[in-house]
């Protein structure tokens, strides 16, 4: 009986168990291309129906048609009535949603003369950024990469406390929020709007999560920092590791221990941990995934 037992024990703790997703339904916003398609296979591979939104609604039906389990739906996350258009159709088609990941994001502003002490822009550092940089090119990036988490998650709420609901008392639905290891840096990249819109989506990550947990509302919150992984922002693999080799990637910043770009298996077994039974207990933090980019960069 006691042999009996303790393989019973085992097989609960197998992977298969703890990361199976069969049933549940994500939301994957930005997934038709780089990391959020990586994300939302991921998620087809654990068992999950996954919907994946964004504004090119022809790049969603051709990642759909190339991966069985995924549905487009063209959402707009910086559009209040597009993202609850968008939970309609939801409530109306599943009457739940278990898991959000927030992916979309954009890069720019970006000012390459920060790391070129050869221009003359760089000679006159401050005044050259006031100049080339804009408040509307500030304000999209925060709409994107910050404000628009938090309407997207909380537009998403009623649907994710009823997921939580279905599955019975302790249960909770997963927010993950996908950040950049460039939300730690004090060094620009090029992009310093970007690490901090970055930095904001950690906060806002912390906060939501506590709010929700404060207010008995069964949804967890954490976030995910990448480092250099394939996307449309940073290019194909072979192209990352050519510039980690050479110094080139991130504006010539030192090489991670990791001498390499991420692979896919690396962020989606991450991120289907935290949105599975296996990360049930991890609420409010953001997991730095970027091979130890973030311990050689200030």
């Amino acid at each position: 009986m006691a042999i009996a037992n303790n393989l019973q024990s085992l097989q609960s703790l197998k992977s298969f168990h703890t990361n199976n997703l069969s049933g549940r339904v994500a939301l994957v916003t930005g997934g038709g291309t780089g990391v959020g398609l990586t994300i939302a296979r991921g998620f087809v591979a654990n068992g999950a129906k996954v919907y994946i939104t964004g504004r090119r609604e022809d790049v969603l039906k051709q990642a759909a048609e190339q991966t069985v389990g995924l549905i487009p739906l063209k959402m707009d996350i910086r559009d209040k009535e597009s993202i609850a258009h968008a939970a309609g159709i939801l409530e109306r088609e599943e009457g739940k949603l278990d898991v959000l990941v927030n992916n979309a994001g954009i890069v720019t502003p970006v000012s390459p003369f920060l790391s070129d002490k050869s221009t003359p822009k760089n000679s006159r550092l401050g005044l050259s950024l006031f100049q080339s940089e804009s408040s509307e090119d500030w304000q999209n990036a925060f709409a994107t990469n910050t404000i628009a988490p938090f309407f997207t998650t909380t537009g998403f709420s009623d649907l994710l406390e009823k997921g939580a609901r279905m599955r019975g008392d302790h249960a909770t639905s997963s927010v993950i929020n996908i950040s950049s290891a460039a939300g730690s840096f004090h060094s620009s990249l090029n992009a310093i709007a970007y690490g901090t819109t970055k930095a904001g989506l950690d906060h806002l990550t912390g906060t939501l999560a506590r709010e929700f947990a404060i207010h008995k509302v069964p949804v967890r919150v954490n976030g995910i920092a990448p480092g250099p992984f394939p996307s449309e922002i940073t290019g194909i693999p072979e192209e990352i590791d050519r510039q980690i080799k050479e110094g080139t990637f991130f504006c010539g910043t030192v090489l991670p221990p990791i001498e390499r770009s991420g692979r896919e298996e690396e962020i989606t077994s991450a991120v289907v941990w935290l949105a599975s039974d296996g990360g049930a207990f991890t609420n409010g933090v953001t997991l730095r995934i970027d091979g130890g980019l973030a311990l050689v960069t200030p």
